[in-house]
């Protein structure tokens, strides 16, 4: 089984995953997304203010990108990528509340976005309300059933927090099927939940006989 720093690695890779994911799908090369996260055509000035928060995100300066975030969103509120991206900088920074009203905007704006969703959903899983969680990731996963990290992250969920194994097998192997090359890390996860499982599977048959 896993240990505690572990874990705690396992969520600070996951959500630089999803971090790079959303700012892959609203920045340097694309557009802020409108819908669908799909890029928009926005101004030039809007596009560079924010590439320039997605440069400062990168470098893990999140406190100075969100008055940049800020800035674009007063610009144009109507583009969902500045609003989850102020999210997951609020939620480095520890300001999980704000970071909730940033992503809860984001899907108000663009009901499409799994990106929003599944941040959401890792912010519920930091603070315990796992319930909530699995919601925010069958969300993301209701809207896009090929984004490949509300998979992950649900497999975490189920197998650290939910203590479901099985459930926590099934999302694993999704977001394997997902990947052009396969993750080594989730493979190692699988090949040890499938071990434990067996063993359990093996454990009460001998008790039942």
């Amino acid at each position: 089984m896993r240990t505690l720093p572990t874990l705690l690695k396992q969520s600070t890779d996951s959500l630089l995953v999803l971090l790079f994911a959303v700012l892959l799908v609203g920045g340097c090369s694309l557009a802020p997304s409108r819908s669908g996260d799909q890029p928009a055509n926005v101004g030039g000035a809007v596009q560079r203010e924010f590439d320039r928060a997605v440069t400062l995100m990168k470098a893990g300066h999140y406190s100075e990108a969100i008055p940049v975030l800020e800035q674009v969103i007063e610009k144009d509120p109507s583009l969902a990528g500045p609003w989850i991206n102020l999210g997951i900088a609020r939620a480095r920074i520890g300001e999980t509340q704000l970071a909730v009203q940033a992503l809860t905007k984001a899907i108000e704006v663009n009901a499409a976005s799994p990106a929003a969703y599944t941040e959401l959903g890792m912010l519920y899983r930091s603070s315990g309300d796992f319930e909530a969680s699995r919601k925010a990731y069958l969300d993301a996963i209701k809207v896009d059933p090929q984004y490949s990290y509300a998979h992950r992250n649900l497999g975490i969920l189920f197998e650290i927090y939910l203590q479901q194994p099985d459930h926590a097998l099934r999302h694993y192997k999704h977001y394997q099927s997902l990947q052009a090359q396969q993750d080594e890390e989730v493979q190692k996860w699988i090949v040890d939940l499938e071990r434990r499982v067996q063993s359990t599977q093996v454990k009460t048959e001998v008790a039942g006989q």
